[in-house]
């Protein structure tokens, strides 16, 4: 063997080449890269040595190794990007972009930053020098700006009048970054503002870098405009004193003070009498004026009632009018009935009130009566109705008119009622009364019917069943019409399709009067009676035949006598030979047959095979046995015998079978030799094995270690899968032809790669400050997997880092997705449903290139596996001061001045020489920093405490991180050994970072144990702004007197105080409810120190 490499075409292709050149030894040979790697000759390779192992068919091996060789690096290229800054400020920062040369690239900028980015940069010139790893050098430089200064002058109008809350203020702002953004302490946002009410409004005028100015003016009040007064009485009835009067004041200054003359007190007097009324009313600038009305009487109302009589007894048509005038106009009416006009009509004899009511409610009411008409002439009709032949039951009606009701009823047969019942034929009276004495008389005749005659007459059946008989009624006489009722039910006068029997009629005629007769349908006799009989064919030596006798003719029903005995129209259970029936009709009538019953089979039986099957077996196998269904037959005259070609198992031909395939013929045969047969095809196929392999790495290309393949069929069962190695491999085999899916998996420590540098990149993506710029690491930053980056990813974040978590809540620590997987929006891959296993169906071939890409959750600095950067140093002070109470503040602070970003830090305290009392960070000058930033196990004695921002920051030695109160276990302590900086932690790298994140710094801790006190500090007062009440924290050295003097804008003394300072941390409330909003500052004056801040007070 000779192993031959080609070097890489240029520098970073990795596309160099190995072959192996091998020969002889006992095919065939396999081939074993140092890459893993099993082909003859193997490509793509990066710049390196690369072994080869061949070993043949009885395991005799040869190794050789070539190197391919790296390409020269190309000439190095650089750009530089400044940024623009506020006036005076020193947070600039510079970003080289490199391409070419051969990385890794360091960097030298002018201010001795190391890295691609220099930051904490002032206005000017800012020069870097990269140099790649070949030695090439270039340098380039840019200018960092400044912003114009922002220059504000709020201006504001005072409100038009009082009360008109119609004042202005104007921002007036220039110069800055355009563009220009304004927040007044209203909340609005725009640069002018209006509607306001008098006051203080302060704006913080904001350019495109951030740089601010704030100023404030003053809206102020109208004065009092003249008092002006309307007033209005209203009309009241003749001798009332219920009237009212009401003022409406406009000008002044509410509110107002209203005087009336009778005493009342409001805009409204009441209980006034007829008369003059006077109010003075007073406004709150002590404006007065007076005004006067009367209060008027309606003049008296005057009513008339008058009424007329009804036309005519009973027409109910009077007449009523109320004749009314006077009074306040205009009048309403209502009348006893519930009518509301003047006049009524339509009225009944009687007594009718009317109440008439003028438009200030004054009544009068009278009243008149509408007399009743005398009786007209009375009138009667009588009616008598028509009755059967000698009936009694015959009605007469009187119908009266005219006279007056009610009336009264006297008939020549003693009734008394308008209609009397029970008459027989013949004539009737009646006398008719009025209530009013008059009478009148009026007679008829109740008649009789003729006598209904009626003749039932019937027809025969034509033949015996036919039920074709009639039946007629023949009727006359009677009032017509006349109506039929026959015993069946039928309604007409004739009726047909009679059965032999008696049918009777009943007829009826327009008054009730009925008629009855009947007749009889005589049967018809039967005809001859006749008989056929039919036999089957049985199996020879059966008993299971079977004959049916016909019979037709005679009068059913009909029974039957057999020579067996059997007694029904079909008799069965019978052997060879003659059978005979006889037949009787319900008539005696009887007739006799015979038929025969014959033995024959020449049916062959019916064979159904077992499906055909194919076996898989194991490679080296040579046979496999085949379970195979028996085969089934059926014949007309069983029993049936089968048999197979291949055993002597008959039905069942189940065995073992060679590889290949063999047809196994069946045969059915029944008793008379009649034979049919049928095949089923066996095959035996060895299994085919595939491989599935690949390599399962970061987006970076870092192998991941320990990831288990899950492998589970469709039903959920689980095949053999396999773990990658420490380079990311992994294979594993299965069956050809097989489905099943492949989901990768690992759910361990959940803080590999995973600092607190995560939590500033993720927050800068949440602030759109800089995007995560791939798919996977917007996954990765997702930790509750919810679907969204948000706030709530980095506390939980922040509780797994410093250990109050100790894992993802709902998530895992890595996710998975296919290689080659493209997504739809990288900028927004968790609204899709990325796939994290793979299907594979009906495997068919190996698939040695299925990489996967491993997300870790969390990591979005590809730190995943120790892959961090420690671009340089930075130095942590630890300042110690002693408190009265014996116990000591361990203060953390810069050690000198730098940007920062954030830190991760873990503190190893000796419990035994020092115990950890409390942790303070109300004095820090880091933003946003609270207790979720730190968590102490007690038990191991470890602080664990991060901070981050989505900005550097800058701080200096004056700054302060936090504070840990301590209290000595032994007298003389050691601070460095009680208190130790961990570098390697338990969960971490104890770390600190700068360029916005972007940078990993190694902090070293530096002592300053010098026993001393706190000196003088005055602290922005918390909160700020504040609306209802705020904190002015301030330092003092020992207990001392303090003056605290509060100030607005234009220097005017608010507030001043006098109060007893203590040695340490001092805070002093103040409230609102004294001051004006606005922007106020305020000041703490001591016999040695001074300091002033300002804060803003807000609605």
């Amino acid at each position: 063997m000779n192993a031959t490499c080609t070097p890489e075409s240029s520098s970073g292709a990795n596309d160099g080449t190995a072959s192996s050149n091998a020969s002889g030894g006992c095919p065939p040979l396999s081939y074993l890269w140092s890459t893993g790697e099993t082909t003859p000759d193997i490509s793509g390779l990066s710049p390196g040595w690369y072994v080869v192992t061949v070993t043949d068919d009885e395991g005799c091996t040869v190794v050789d190794s070539c190197e391919v060789l790296a390409a020269s690096c190309p000439p190095l290229t650089i750009s530089i990007d400044c940024d623009t800054i506020c006036p005076g400020a020193n947070n600039g920062t510079a970003t080289a972009t490199v391409s070419g040369g051969c990385p890794p690239y360091d960097f030298i900028w002018s201010n001795g930053s190391t890295g691609n980015t220099a930051t904490g940069l002032s206005a000017g010139l800012i020069e870097v020098t990269v140099t790649d790893s070949s030695g090439q050098a270039i340098t380039a430089a840019c200018t960092v700006d400044e912003c114009p200064p922002i220059v504000v002058n709020a201006t504001c109008t005072p409100e038009s009048s009082s009360g008109a809350n119609d004042g202005t203020a104007s921002s007036n702002a220039s110069g800055g970054c355009p563009p220009l953004s304004y927040l007044w302490s209203t909340g609005e946002t725009t640069p002018d503002i209006s509607g306001l009410s008098p006051g203080w409004y302060v704006v913080t005028v904001t350019d495109d870098e951030g740089c601010t100015v704030v100023d404030s003016c003053e809206v102020l009040a109208a004065s009092c405009p003249p008092l002006t007064i309307s007033i209005d009485c209203d009309t009241i009835c003749p001798g009332a004193n219920n009237g009212t009067a009401t003022a409406t004041v406009s000008g002044g200054c509410p509110p107002y003070d209203f005087i009336w003359s009778n005493g009342s007190t409001g805009n409204t007097a009441t209980g006034l009498s007829a008369g003059l009324v006077e109010v003075t009313v007073t406004d709150a600038s002590g404006q007065a004026i007076t005004a006067t009305c009367t209060v008027d009487e309606c003049p008296p109302i005057v009513v008339n009632a008058t009424c007329t009589p009804e036309s005519s007894p009973g027409a109910n048509d009077g007449t009523a009018s109320s004749n009314a005038s006077g009074g306040c106009p205009p009048l309403s009416y209502l009348w006893s009935n519930g009518e509301t006009t003047p006049d009524i009509s339509g009225l009944s004899p009687g007594w009718y009130v009317v109440t008439v009511t003028d438009d200030e409610g004054c009544t009068a009411v009278d009243s008149c009566e509408v007399l009743a008409a005398s009786c007209p002439p009375l009138t009667i009709s009588v009616d008598c109705d028509t009755i059967c032949p000698g009936a009694s039951n015959g009605t007469a009606t009187a119908t009266a008119s005219g006279g007056c009701a009610p009336y009264s009823y006297a008939w020549s047969n003693g009734g008394t009622g308008a209609t009397v019942t029970g008459l027989s034929a013949g004539q009737i009276c009646v006398t008719v009364t009025d209530n009013d004495g008059n009478t009148a008389t009026s007679c008829c005749t109740v008649d009789e019917c003729p006598s209904i005659v009626v003749n039932a007459t019937c027809t025969p059946e034509s033949s015996p069943g036919a039920n074709d008989g009639t039946a007629s009624s023949n009727a006359s006489g009677g009032c017509p019409p006349l109506s039929y009722l026959w015993s069946t039910g039928a309604t007409t006068a004739d009726i047909s399709g009679l059965s032999p029997g008696w049918y009777v009629v009943t007829v009826t005629d327009g008054e009730g009067c009925t008629a009855v007769d009947s007749c009889e349908v005589l049967a018809a006799s039967c005809p001859p009676l006749t008989i056929s009989v039919d036999c089957d064919t049985i199996c020879p030596g059966a008993n299971n035949g079977t004959a049916t006798a016909t019979a037709s003719g005679g009068c059913a029903p009909y029974s039957y006598a057999w020579s067996n005995g059997g007694t029904g129209a079909t008799v069965t259970g019978l052997s060879a030979g003659q059978i005979c029936v006889t037949v009787t009709d319900s008539d005696g009538s009887s007739a006799t047959a015979c038929c025969d019953i014959i033995e024959l089979d020449d049916q062959a039986p019916v064979i159904s095979c077992p499906p055909d099957e194919t076996v898989i077996i194991p490679p080296g196998s040579s046979q496999g046995f085949v379970q195979l269904d028996s085969a089934e037959a059926v014949d007309n005259c069983p029993p049936v015998t089968i048999v197979n070609d291949y055993n002597t198992g008959g039905p069942d031909a189940s065995d073992v079978f060679p590889v290949g395939t063999t047809v196994v013929e069946f045969t059915a045969t029944d008793p008379s030799s009649n034979a049919s047969t049928c095949t089923t095809e066996l095959t035996v196929i060895i299994t085919p094995i595939h491989t599935i392999s690949g390599e399962i790495s970061t987006e970076v290309g870092t192998p991941v270690n320990e990831a288990i393949f899950n492998v589970t069929d469709t039903a959920g069962n689980l095949m053999p899968g396999d773990t990658s190695s420490s380079t990311g491999e992994y294979q594993f085999s299965v069956p050809g032809g097989s489905t099943f899916i492949v989901t990768p998996e690992k759910d361990n420590n959940p803080l590999d790669g995973v600092t607190t540098a995560d939590l500033i990149n993720i927050q800068r993506h949440i602030l759109f400050i800089q995007l995560l710029g791939s798919p996977y690491k917007i996954i990765a930053a997702d930790i509750n997997d919810d679907g969204v980056v948000s706030t709530a990813d980095l506390v939980e974040l922040q509780s797994i880092i410093i250990g109050i978590f100790p894992t993802f809540l709902n998530n895992s620590s890595y996710r998975f997705t296919l290689e080659d997987y493209i997504f739809a929006n990288p900028t927004n891959p968790l609204a899709e449903n990325w796939p994290e296993e793979k299907t594979y169906v009906d495997i068919s071939q190996d698939s040695l290139n299925e990489d996967w890409i491993a997300i870790k959750i969390g990591d979005v600095t590809d730190a995943t596996s120790g892959l961090r950067y420690i671009s340089g140093e930075v130095e942590f002070l630890a300042k110690v001061m002693s408190n009265e109470d014996g116990s000591f503040d361990l203060v953390f602070g810069p050690g000198e001045e730098f940007y920062l970003s954030g830190y991760q830090l873990e503190l190893k305290i000796d419990q035994d020489q020092a115990k950890l009392m409390e942790i303070d960070f109300d004095r820090s000058n880091l933003p946003g920093i609270n207790h979720n930033h730190f968590y102490f196990d007690r038990g191991e004695g470890l602080l664990r405490t991060n901070w981050w921002h989505q900005e550097d920051i800058l701080l200096n030695m004056e700054d302060e991180f936090f504070r840990l109160r301590l209290k000595p276990g032994v007298e003389d302590l050691d601070w460095t050994s009680a208190i130790e900086l961990v570098v390697h932690g338990s969960r971490w790298e104890s770390e600190a970072y700068a360029g916005n994140g972007t940078q990993w710094l190694r902090p070293n801790l530096i002592w300053k144990v010098e026993i001393e006190t706190e000196p003088y500090k005055l602290y922005q007062n918390r909160p700020n702004p504040f609306s209802r009440e705020t904190i002015i924290p301030f330092l003092l050295p020992h207990d001392m007197e303090v003056t605290l003097e509060l100030t607005d804008v234009e220097g005017r003394l608010l507030k001043t105080t006098k109060i007893d300072g203590v040695e340490g941390l001092n805070e002093w409330k103040l409230s609102n409810d004294q001051f004006a909003d606005g922007v106020i500052f305020y000041r703490i004056i001591t016999d040695q120190w001074t300091a002033s801040k300002r804060m803003l007070k807000l609605r």
